[in-house]
């Protein structure tokens, strides 16, 4: 498994959702958290470009995936609800495949 597909498993799991949500285009609250917190771990974590990390959630341009970064870094100071969720999906990566399952 890839580390774009760990990262989106992890994201929609913190959520409840399907990994499909994140590249679906539905911007209730959850899934578009969800889809940003990927985003942010795809650049931190990856070598991607924007336009790659775009092209993986299957949107059209980097500028979402630039408003995905800023949203998470300005959400981090303070909303500690989503710093939480932050640090879960980072945690659920750090897992070994034997603690996933």
């Amino acid at each position: 498994m890839n580390t774009i597909t760990k990262i989106l498993q992890a994201s929609a799991a913190e959520f409840g959702l399907e990994t499909e949500d994140l590249t679906g285009p539905s911007r209730h609250a959850d899934i578009v958290q969800a889809r940003h917190i990927a985003m942010a771990l795809m650049h931190e974590s990856t070598s991607m470009g924007l336009h790659a990390i775009a092209r993986a959630l299957k949107r059209k341009e980097k500028g979402t995936v630039i408003h995905a970064l800023k949203q998470v870094k300005d959400r981090m100071a303070y909303d500690l609800r989503f710093s939480r969720a932050y640090f879960n999906v980072c945690a659920r990566l750090q897992k070994t495949p034997q603690d996933l399952s």
